[in-house]
């Protein structure tokens, strides 16, 4: 049996120009700049002071969750080196 080879397709080879850039329609000329019109402001000799905290209520929930969190993080800490060794 003899073996045919297939035909290799011819491809078209495509050139696409770059787009081409317009050249500027002006220029500007940069001279010494004006002084500046706006006066310069002025600071402020009031400073402004945050309320004071109050004595209120705390949430009971803050201690116990801080302890929660804190047991947890040394939790995953250990987990961590057990892992780790």
């Amino acid at each position: 049996m003899a073996a045919v080879a297939a035909a290799k397709k011819e491809t078209a080879k495509v050139q696409v120009t770059p787009p081409v850039r317009p050249a500027p329609q002006a220029t500007v000329k940069i001279g010494a700049a004006a002084p500046a019109a706006m006066p310069t402001p002025t600071l402020k000799k009031e400073a402004v002071v945050a309320p004071e905290p109050t004595g209120g209520e705390t949430d009971p929930l803050i201690g116990t969750l801080a302890i929660a969190a804190a047991v947890v993080a040394l939790a995953s800490l250990g987990m961590q080196l057990w892992m780790f060794l």
